[in-house]
């Protein structure tokens, strides 16, 4: 995956403050109507919060959720996935679709790991060039393992209105992720649902 450095500084006091107010509504809204998913619970370990990024790349989280026991059941460590052969996963997978390109990802990425004691690189450029890694995979990595904040957002639909419906624009959103890098989580919940309209009036305020 190609990484882009992005420009951090077109921000003005006044835009700032309007990231923060944002900021602020969109984590409000997630303690109130936020999933509990597995992947989220303090009980997660960093190889299943890694792991299940690649798991949920154009799938519904529900569909993911009911699937997850069985599969960290089964695959516990990086170890496991890496001597686990393509066939293997893809069976495992078929019940969250497109089994054949994520058993391959997923397994590229298992044996990077394996080989190299579950450690990733640091650098989002040498990251990139990981088999298996792509935004939502690099972001998860440099959050969870190296407690970083991903400079390179990823940019679901949810995030796409934002932008477009933003009077600031997406090259200015996309700072949002320095600022306050927890707020991208939100943005991912918010996604397909009716409270996002009320997001975007409290972006322009």
């Amino acid at each position: 995956m190609r990484y882009v450095e992005p420009d951090f500084g077109v921000l003005s006091i006044s835009e700032k403050r309007k990231i923060t107010h944002l900021r602020e509504d969109l984590l409000g809204w997630f303690s109130r109507y936020g999933r509990n998913l597995p992947w989220r619970s303090a009980r997660a370990s960093e190889f299943e919060q890694i792991c299940v990024e690649v798991l949920l790349q154009r799938t519904r989280a529900e569909t993911v959720a009911a699937m997850y026991p069985a599969f960290f059941a089964q695959y516990k460590t990086w170890s496991d996935l890496a001597d686990a052969s393509i066939r293997e996963l893809e069976e495992n997978l078929k019940p969250i679709g497109l089994w054949r390109r994520r058993a391959i990802s997923i397994k590229g990425l298992a044996t990077y790991a394996a080989g190299h004691d579950g450690r990733f690189p640091t650098v989002p450029r040498e990251l990139g060039e990981v088999p298996g890694v792509g935004q939502y995979v690099m972001n998860a990595i440099l959050l969870f393992q190296h407690g970083a904040v991903a400079r390179q957002p990823v940019c679901p639909c949810a995030t796409t209105t934002l932008a477009g419906s933003w009077p600031m624009g997406w090259r200015r959103l996309r700072c949002l992720v320095q600022i306050a890098p927890s707020v991208w989580l939100s943005l991912l919940v918010v996604c397909g649902t009716l409270s996002c309209a009320s997001l975007l009036a409290a972006a322009v305020r």
